[in-house]
């Protein structure tokens, strides 16, 4: 999984947007909940770094006058377009995974409930290191739902406010 999170990064750092999909493709199969976090990362590494070779300035540092983000575009449509077609082609390598999986299985879905319903639903509450079997066995089954929805979601929320906020300044 960290092997596929490393080849991702450093696939997008170089400018190679496909493959960097492949690779997040293949962390998605091993590990679906952390990877969905390196989407917007890599393709936004990813389509800034084709913009340099390309010869667009894409990265505000390199200019002598600061610009505050209020003063800057908002949204690129460039980026915009390239980030729909990045997610579709991880999306669409990650539906083959699963149903070359399937195929392999003879069709019984059996190994989809064990490693991707069992860990969203937090059916095993035994004691650990984890937070979750505390928060859950102390919750009103009423709040269940809620409770899940806030622990899976809340990081999903994170990463599109950082693009918005960073815009086009890129790592040195």
């Amino acid at each position: 999984q960290h092997f596929m999170f490393t080849l991702a990064i450093s696939a997008a750092a170089a400018g190679r947007g496909g493959f960097s999909a492949i690779a997040v493709a293949l962390s998605l199969y091993v590990c679906p909940f952390t990877s969905i976090l390196l989407l917007l990362p890599c393709a936004a590494l990813a389509w800034q770094q084709s913009q340099k070779k390309a010869g667009d300035k894409c990265d505000k540092r390199e200019d002598p006058e600061y610009l505050p983000s209020w003063q800057q575009t908002f949204v690129n449509c460039g980026f915009i377009a390239y980030c729909v077609v990045f997610s579709a082609l991880t999306l669409g390598l990650f539906a083959c995974l699963l149903g070359a999986s399937a195929a392999s299985m003879g069709g019984e879905l059996q190994f989809f409930e064990a490693c991707f319903v069992s860990v969203l639903a937090v059916r095993d509450l035994t004691p650990n290191t984890g937070l979750f079997w505390y928060m859950f066995t102390e919750v009103f089954q009423r709040y269940y739902q809620l409770f899940i929805f806030a622990f899976h979601a809340h990081i999903l929320f994170y990463s599109v406010p950082l693009h918005l906020r960073l815009g086009c300044y890129g790592p040195t």
